[in-house]
């Protein structure tokens, strides 16, 4: 979701590459022959045209603010319609193949996306918390990566603003080794595209 964008971890088809990151269980069997790696680069080396804002309160926090011009629950039902996360969650990086939405406590979610080199990345999470329009917060697990303590917790906050949304999702890490592989995997760039073609979704529905 976060990693989401919620991660939009780089991957491609290497080859020739035998080293892979510590942990990562490669989800599509193609890969066992030719294994993705991960391409990591510095958060601050990444020049995104997009206007949310990252910052690191914690050793194991990314903090992501951003403004839109819609009132709140319109943003909220762009991230829990279906239909509208297909047309953003993959900041144009591939196609959404599933947008799963079980609305609850306790609910599920899990979305899907192949990628322009056809390869399937997936993520889950469980609903622990919501408020209508107001608030979403949500574990993240990258299937990638599926061990325990790898997933995060996702906190979003819609906030009205003179008809405006100003929005703040913190991911909490449980380890700062997890929140800076997030980090330096080149993150900023596919938030950043995937929140501007949010923003495109919902303007039809003002």
């Amino acid at each position: 979701m976060i990693c989401f964008f919620s991660c939009f971890w780089r991957l491609r088809r290497q080859k020739h590459e035998k080293r892979i990151f510590s942990g990562l269980r490669p989800p599509n069997p193609r890969w066992a022959a030719s294994p993705p790696k991960l391409l990591f680069f510095s958060l601050t080396a990444v020049a995104c045209k997009g206007t949310a804002v990252v910052t690191l309160p914690t050793n194991t926090q990314i903090m992501i603010t951003r403004e839109f011009d819609a009132p709140p629950h319109l943003v909220y039902r762009a991230w829990t319609t279906p239909e509208l996360i297909k047309r953003w969650w993959s900041a144009a990086r591939g196609a959404v193949t599933v947008a799963d939405v079980d609305l609850r406590v306790g609910g599920m979610w899990r979305w899907v996306m192949v990628t322009e080199d056809d390869f399937e990345v997936a993520f889950h999470g469980e609903y622990r918390e919501l408020v209508p329009n107001e608030r979403i917060v949500c574990t993240e697990v990258y299937e990638g990566f599926p061990e325990a303590d790898a997933a995060s917790l996702n906190t979003m906050v819609f906030t009205e603003k003179n008809g405006r949304t100003a929005m703040t999702i913190l991911v909490q890490h449980n380890k700062q080794e997890h929140r800076d592989a997030h980090i330096n995997s080149g993150m900023e760039a596919g938030m950043q595209d995937a929140m501007d073609l949010l923003e495109q979704a919902i303007i039809p529905l003002i």
